[in-house]
């Protein structure tokens, strides 16, 4: 009667809760603001809500119409305009009906408009009319209002009465029987019910009890040992007998507990207890399961034994852990595997999908993959066990990866401990290792890490998932560790930078396959890592990263084979063609040079950009670690390939004998030396005889030293210094972008023959900072500079003249070391000195004195073949300056000077000397003496004398010429001058005049007063009748007496003219 109470009462009160709410909804929706204006009773709510003013709604209705309308238009001025067909002459016609589609829409949207805002005005048109009723309308809508919600109260209470009456059917109560009541009151029984008339038992004692449960114990083992024991159940023949019961044990499933009734051997059992021996199970058994289960397992031990209640019971404890199972999962899908885990029911089977949430980012387009397991009951057949007793029904796991069943794969149950998570654990933890596994494999297979290049560990927790890592080398000095979130299936990267958490992110979000897939994200990561750290570094050496110059996609593949990425750097001061590259792929990263170039194609005019030449730069390191020293490192190598590219095009060019020697030394930079051969840079060396030895031996070593940067502004602004202290003038520098150029520094080394000169071992700072002589060594090195990827050659070839040429005129030098000291070395300009008579006596002796005279010897920057002589002021030398420059570039060359200058050194001052005296103002009266050098050994003397002083000077005094002549001859190889009076050819005069009688005449006196001299000798001179000879040593003295004779004539002349007159 209770429970019937319990039943109906919370039907009725769920009838009063919905007739209260239905109750409160309606007075909600009647409870307005009531008007003073209404004169219905005060029962009858007046409804105010949801009024709209008539002049609002006409207000609204306009400006919808106006928008409409502008919008209208703009749509018509949108639309394509109708263009009408010309007629003959040009003019067009107006169509009767244009029905044209653009037309036709015009009209239809017009159309449209005009009907909308026909039939929204209509509408307002019959509000109007009505608002002139609004007073009576309002007083229906409020009558309405009030009927309708009496009548829903009128329902609701039908509504009511009837659950009631429903709810009073369990309350009804039988009448009671008194009479029986009564009669059970007063004697205790009840005469309609039977006596059957059975006997009790007598009572048992302790002993009697103990002696029953020995007798029932002794009867089942005797049944289960011998009787039953080739029939009993496989996992039953795990008993014990106690108390008079058998408990089989069933390991990880239950304890069973039976006794028997009766002694016959084919007496059932009967069902005692019931124990789970599994977790989380139930500890004890609530009375309506104990009463279902008692009452099921004596039926069916009854009908078919210990096997049937063995199999009921096995299948009974494989469902309660399915069932146990699936709660756990319901459980972990609602809070901590929330997102992650989806759990389905399949008939006594439950499906687990898990990591649900994986790829929900993933493009819609990927077929999106699907993890499960099914844990069912498994027939517990295999291949290889067959049919055994043995074999039972067990709780089994399918695993689908991925969408496909891995069918090899062995997941443990743990039947005695039950536990979701721990499953779910097991199959994401072997999910993990196949994924870690693959991606670990895959990039073993690259010959980075094939060859041990980059380490790559793999770590597999058997225990914790979480504890799985791959941990990989990225770069030199960057790590990344790779693991899986086992909730989740997530990827986790570490260290969490910027640029990793990125690749973090793309690959969690984009791709679906990740155990095929990952580590190509891993290895564009790297990509990334060392693109970040060239930048970086690379900005710091002057590299300036640039897109692909052109390069087209077919040539790219040619050049780079195999390449995921390439990279273009550039450095200022570089040639415009010419990159550096650095391309990246599996096998680590590829250093080169190249130089692109335009060919011409026939499908596009402007050429085709292709790369004719790439240079491998060799790079020990497979994936160097990528630092400020590197990459200076590199920008050095780069600059050393380009500028050994430039050199060996131009050798090969010119098909220059060369060789490249490896450097033996252990150094940063581990070029090989450039030998080339001298006699292709030297045509001196291949004419010269064969049976003299060349001054250096054929062949010079190239090697590169290094790269020096500069600002291309700041030698501008030091040039535009100079020219203005030169101009004496002020400049002002405009500021200008600065842009450096690099250079490379190359140092030739050449090995002499011959001993190097002295004077170039102890050669001044200033001869040439880029030229050094080694005597120890018997070598010399000349230093290059130039602009990078252009060839040194035609430097090194000029520099290599200019020396062999220096080295010739040292030695000739040091030939004529007595009468030409060499005193300044450059190598443009070799100065030298040499001796002569300080002065010149009256008598034409000289003193002991000496004087130092100064020339040199330039090399003309124009024309390397020409060479000049300079002379300082006051070398007596310069009269025969150009002659001895013709020589000089001669054959004979600096030999020939070299032997001239001794010889002609005395002459040439005694000319001066005589030139000077004539030149004084004492003897200027008498004549003039004017000296012409027809050549280095051969100078006309010529005496200009006057006949009488002239006063006026407009009148030009009469003169009379004397000329000598002054030439060198050779005498058994011995240089004598030949001094002798030169006879201008005379001309033919038919009547000559008394003038040219008396210049006749006096040219006979000269010769008279010059007879005596020629018949004379002194010191190292000696007369010869017509003229005299002498050595240069005597020049002096026979120059200078024939002077004194010309002198005392041109005296003794005018005087004579004078005391005439």
């Amino acid at each position: 009667m209770a429970d019937d109470g319990s039943h109906t009462r919370p039907q009725s009160s769920h009838v009063d809760i919905k007739k209260e709410k239905s109750a409160e909804l309606s007075s909600k929706a009647l409870q307005r603001p009531m008007g003073k204006n209404n004169d219905l009773p005060s029962e009858i709510l007046h409804i105010t809500q949801g009024y709209i003013s008539l002049k609002t709604l006409i207000a609204r209705l306009a400006q919808k119409t106006h928008r409409d309308l502008l919008k209208t238009v703009k749509d018509l001025a949108q639309m394509p305009t109708t263009y009408l067909k010309a007629n003959s002459n040009g003019s067009q016609v107006m169509a009767v009906d244009d029905t044209s589609a653009e037309n036709l829409a015009k009209k239809l949207r017009i159309l449209k408009f005009v009907t909308e805002a026909h039939e929204a005005w209509t509408k307002a048109l019959v509000i109007t009319g009505w608002s002139r009723k609004a007073e009576d309308v309002s007083k229906i809508i409020d009558l309405k209002v009030h009927l309708d919600a009496r009548l829903q109260d009128y329902v609701a209470a039908i509504d009511q009465m009837a659950h009631d009456k429903r709810g009073y059917i369990h309350a009804r109560l039988p009448n009671p029987d008194i009479k029986t009541a009564l009669e059970v009151m007063e004697t205790g029984k009840a005469s309609w019910m039977p006596q059957l008339g059975y006997i009790p038992p007598p009572q048992l004692d302790a002993y009697d009890i103990m002696e029953v449960f020995a007798d029932l114990n002794t009867i089942l083992s005797t049944r289960l040992q011998l009787n039953e024991y080739d029939t009993l159940p496989y996992y039953f023949k795990n008993f014990r007998i106690k108390s008079g019961r058998v408990t089989f044990i069933v390991a990880g499933e239950f304890e069973l507990d039976l006794t028997i009734a009766e002694e016959a051997p084919e007496a059932q059992y009967w069902f005692l207890d019931l124990r789970f021996i599994f977790s989380p199970s139930l500890k004890i058994l609530s009375p309506n399961l104990r009463f279902y289960l008692e009452n099921k397992i004596n039926e069916i031990l009854s009908k078919d034994g210990l096997s049937g209640c063995y199999n009921f019971l096995h299948d009974l404890v494989l469902t309660y852990k399915i069932n146990e199972l699936r709660r756990q999962a319901v459980n972990l899908a609602n809070h901590r595997w929330i997102h992650s885990v989806k759990v389905e029911v399949l008939n006594r089977s439950i499906c687990i999908q898990y990591w649900i949430d994986r790829f929900h980012k993933a493009p819609k387009e990927n077929k999106i993959p699907k993890n499960w397991l099914i844990l069912g009951v498994h027939s517990g057949n295999t291949k290889t066990t067959g049919s055994s007793l043995k074999v039972t029904r067990r709780l089994g796991v399918r695993w689908f990866r991925e969408s496909k069943e891995q069918k090899d794969v062995n997941i443990p149950i743990d039947d005695v401990d039950l536990s979701a998570e721990l499953l779910l654990t097991t199959v994401t933890s072997k999910h993990i290792t196949f994924i870690l596994t693959s991606i670990c494999e895959k990039l073993q297979s690259k010959p980075l890490y094939a060859n041990q290049d980059l380490s790559l560990s793999l770590h597999i927790s058997e225990n914790d998932s979480v504890d799985s890592e791959l941990k990989v080398q990225l770069t030199a000095d960057v790590y990344l560790s790779v693991r899986i979130e086992p909730v989740s299936g997530l990827f986790i990267f570490e260290p969490p930078t910027r640029r990793i958490f990125d690749f973090q992110r793309r690959l969690n979000a984009v791709v679906v396959d990740p155990a095929n897939r990952a580590h190509e994200y891993i290895e564009q990561l790297r990509y990334a890592l060392l693109y970040d750290s060239l930048l970086a570094h690379g900005w710091t050496t002057g590299f300036k990263n640039l897109r692909n110059p052109g390069v087209n996609a077919l040539e790219m593949k040619r050049v780079f084979k195999d390449a995921a990425q390439v990279h273009w750097y550039k450095r200022a001061g570089w040639p415009q063609e010419c990159y550096l590259t650095i391309s990246f792929n599996a096998a680590g990263e590829n250093w080169s040079l190249v130089q692109t170039a335009i060919v011409s194609d026939p499908t596009n005019p402007k050429g085709v950009m292709v790369i004719p030449t790439q240079i491998k730069m060799p790079v020990l390191a497979v994936s160097p670690k990528i630092s400020y020293k590197f990459m200076i490192s590199i920008y050095v190598f780069s600059v050393a390939l380009l500028s050994y590219y430039g050199n060996l095009k131009y050798l090969w060019s010119r098909r220059h004998l060369y060789m490249l020697i490896p450097n033996v030394k252990r150094e940063a930079l581990n070029i090989p030396f450039i030998y080339i051969k001298l006699s292709d840079l030297l045509t001196s060396l291949k004419n010269q005889p064969s049976t003299s030895k060349p001054w250096v031996k054929d062949f010079v070593r190239l090697s590169f030293h290094g790269v020096q940067s500069f600002s291309q502004l700041s030698i501008l602004e030091k040039t535009q210094e100079s020219d203005s202290q030169a101009l004496g003038a002020k400049t002002q520098s405009n500021p200008t972008k600065e842009e450096r150029e690099d250079q490379a520094i190359m140092i030739a080394d050449v090995l002499m023959r011959k001993p190097i000169p002295r004077p170039l071992v102890f050669v001044q700072k200033d001869f040439d900072r880029d030229i050094v002589f080694y005597p120890t060594a018997g070598t010399f090195s000349i230093r290059l500079y130039g602009s990078i990827g252009t060839s040194l050659i035609a430097d090194l070839t000029k520099n290599l003249v200019k020396i062999e040429r220096l080295v010739n005129y040292i030695r000739v030098l040091e030939k004529y070391e007595t009468t030409l000291i060499c005193t300044k070395i450059c190598l443009n300009k070799l100065s030298f000195s040499y001796k002569g008579i300080l002065d010149l006596g009256n008598d034409g002796n000289t003193e002991s004195t000496e004087l130092v005279y100064r020339a040199a010897i330039g090399f003309s920057s124009e024309n390397e073949n020409h060479l000049f002589l300079e002379f300082e002021k006051g070398n007596p030398h310069i009269r025969i300056a150009d002659y001895l420059t013709i020589l000089l570039n001669s054959s004979l060359g600096l030999d020939g000077v070299a032997k001239v200058i001794p010889l002609t050194t005395l002459v040439l001052q005694v000319i001066e000397a005589i030139e000077e005296a004539w030149a004084k103002p004492a003897i200027r009266e008498y004549g003039m003496v004017i000296v012409n050098a027809r050549a280095a050994d051969w100078y006309i003397i010529r005496y200009i004398l006057t006949n009488q002083k002239s006063n006026t000077p407009n009148i030009i005094p009469q003169s009379q010429k004397f000329l000598f002549e002054v030439r060198m001859c050779n005498r058994k190889g011995e240089a004598w001058w030949h001094v002798r009076r030169y006879q201008l050819p005379k001309p033919s005069i038919p009547f000559p005049s008394e003038e040219s009688e008396n210049r006749v005449t006096k040219q006979n006196d000269l010769d008279e007063a010059l007879g005596l001299l020629w018949k004379m000798s002194g010191k190292n001179w000696q007369g010869m009748r017509v003229g005299a000879v002498s050595r240069c040593e005597g020049i002096i003295e026979l120059l200078t007496k024939v002077d004194k004779i010309v002198q005392d004539f041109s005296m003794k002349n005018i005087k004579k003219r004078k005391s005439c007159d």
